[in-house]
């Protein structure tokens, strides 16, 4: 299970997810569509796994390669 909190416009919200690649489209979508968005996944014990990247529309998983979006 995997957790996406993405932050637009001053208002949170999170969303879960089954799996990492439902997480992952979550995340690069919601910042791809708003500019000022941020957002970020989490896996089941809180670390962040995945945060996109809009001006590079990629991320770094934790093993530290790119991830593109």
């Amino acid at each position: 299970m995997y957790r996406v909190n993405v932050v637009e416009d001053g208002t949170s919200k999170m969303f879960s997810c089954e799996t990492f690649d439902d997480a992952h489209r979550i995340a690069c979508v919601a910042v791809k569509n708003d500019p000022g968005a941020y957002a970020e996944v989490t896996d089941d014990e809180g670390h962040v796994v995945f945060i996109p990247d809009r001006k590079l529309q990629t991320a770094k998983k934790p093993s530290g390669l790119p991830l593109p979006c």
